[in-house]
Parts: C-alpha cells; structure tokens; sequence
C-alpha cells in the first residue's frame, strides 16, 4: 500500500500551531501541567522543567536562558506526542513576547 505523501505545507502550519501553543502558556506564565514536557536541549547537557508545579513556563524560561543562554533544541508537549522546535522558533516566540511587554 503507498503512503500518502507528506504536504510541507501542512508540516508548517503544525509547526506554527505548536510555537503558538507555547507562545500563548508563555504569555499567561501557566504552569506546565501534568504529563506536559518542556525540555531545553544544550549541546552537552540538558534542562527539564518539572511539570506539575507552581512556577509558570515564561519564569522557568527566563530564568534558564540567563542562567545557559539559549538552547539549540526545545521538546514540548506531552510525554508520548512531545515536539521539537529549532532555536530560531523559540526566538521567535520569545522574540514576539518582547515586543509586546
């Protein structure tokens, strides 16, 4: 049986759904809920913020990029579906936050 081929397009736009999701827990600093992930990737090592507790995302960000400045790679979402975004997308999410504080 073929496979259906993949439509960048649509690759993009889930990409674009994906930076906006966190986007939109940035701007409200929500907490990131259970089962979530949200990994910062470094070269050698990496940062996992705890999911489940009391501080909000765009405090944990914050406070890890000042602290190792800013990761090549983030995963986030949930454990079995997590997504990875490229340092230019978290730029640009974190970008967009700026201009509007």
């Amino acid at each position: 049986m073929r496979q259906p081929r993949k439509n960048p397009r649509s690759d993009q736009s889930k990409s674009r759904s994906r930076s906006e999701d966190l986007h939109q827990l940035i701007e409200q600093d929500a907490p990131l809920r259970s089962g979530g992930l949200l990994v910062l990737m470094y070269g050698l090592f990496q940062a996992e913020m705890p999911a489940g507790g009391h501080q909000g995302i765009a405090s944990w960000l914050k406070e890890r990029i000042q602290k190792d400045g800013l990761p090549s790679l983030v995963r986030f979402g949930n454990h079995s579906r997590a997504q990875v975004l490229r340092r230019d997308q978290l730029q640009s999410v974190l970008g967009s936050m700026q201009s509007e504080g």
